[in-house]
């Protein structure tokens, strides 16, 4: 994080008082899906972490490469039945609200289409996911049992997924692997 500023009462005077504030990277291992989440830091420390916990925790430094975890191709093929998520008892409802689309060429055109639910404005402009362009990125809007606000996550084919709350993504995860 960057430095910071702030003014403060030291001594009957005010003064700027200069630091930057600690951060904490936050790595978790999935055994059982050999996922490997990492937050907190640059891209460049991501890609250590990655080889440094494959070498040390799994015995080879490319256990967690960045293979294809994570498809949006379902979206596609079965539309919104690949939201569905009555088999997992934290989650209320999957929306999604955004995609990604990019048709390639030398030009790497790109679409992005956004609506409050994607499958509903669909059903109403008798429209789908055109069978052309390589999905890039979706965002969903989940809601959680128990909780009375949906939040966000991002998911970039291959292996990305961004989460608003750390405490989410386990859930997440398990549902997209279980998703394709």
């Amino acid at each position: 994080q960057p430095y910071r500023r702030i003014e403060a009462w030291k001594d009957n005077d005010v003064q700027d008082i200069k630091y930057q504030p600690l951060t904490y990277d936050a790595i978790v291992i999935n055994y059982e899906t050999s996922l490997l989440r990492v937050s907190g830091c640059s891209p460049h420390e991501v890609e250590q972490y990655r080889k440094s916990f494959g070498k040390h925790a799994c015995g080879d430094a490319e256990t967690f490469s960045d293979r294809n975890i994570f498809s949006l191709e379902p979206l596609r093929k079965v539309g919104k039945d690949a939201l569905a998520c009555a088999d997992f008892v934290e989650l209320k409802q999957v929306d999604l609200t955004e995609i990604q689309m990019v048709w390639g060429g030398n030009e790497r055109k790109t679409e992005v289409w956004r609506a409050q639910r994607l499958f509903r404005a669909f059903a109403e402009h008798e429209r789908k996911i055109p069978q052309g362009p390589e999905l890039q990125r979706a965002k969903l809007k989940l809601a959680f049992h128990g909780s009375n606000s949906s939040r966000n996550a991002v998911v970039e084919a291959p292996n990305r997924l961004e989460v608003n709350r750390q405490a989410d993504a386990s859930i997440i995860e398990d549902w997209l692997v279980k998703r394709g």
